[in-house]
């Protein structure tokens, strides 16, 4: 039983990692795109 509980923490403490790094690309995305936006540069290939 404590071996699941375990896993269960490990395995969600993975996700959790995982979920933060897209939400920080996603931001840097979106940060770069509105900066591209801003200096009026017409790049398409992040959208």
């Amino acid at each position: 039983m404590p071996n699941l509980i375990k896993d269960s923490t490990r395995i969600a403490a993975g996700y959790h990692r995982r979920a933060t790094v897209n939400w920080c690309m996603l931001i840097f995305i979106k940060f770069c795109g509105l900066l591209r936006g801003h200096y009026g540069f017409a790049d398409s290939s992040l959208d």
